[in-house]
């Protein structure tokens, strides 16, 4: 389970997103499964989607490893 302000990756395709996506947990909704409002940024931190997903969407992000990209995996 993630809490707000957590930094996570998208783990697989989604809504026309690529993969490994670098977003942050905005807000945590108290349902079962839990979901979550993701905000993705491009690699200079201007917001460029606002996804609900839920856990097995996400996964934790390693900062080393940060891959900021648009939508269709452009810098």
């Amino acid at each position: 389970m993630f809490s707000e302000y957590d930094v996570a990756t998208l783990r697989h395709a989604k809504s026309g997103f690529q993969a490994a996506g670098i977003g942050a947990i905005v807000t945590v909704y108290d349902s079962d499964p839990p979901g979550y409002e993701v905000e993705f940024t491009d690699r200079s931190g201007a917001a460029f989607a606002l996804l609900t997903l839920r856990d097995d969407d996400l996964e934790v992000a390693l900062l080393g490893d940060r891959q900021n990209t648009g939508p269709d995996g452009s810098a």
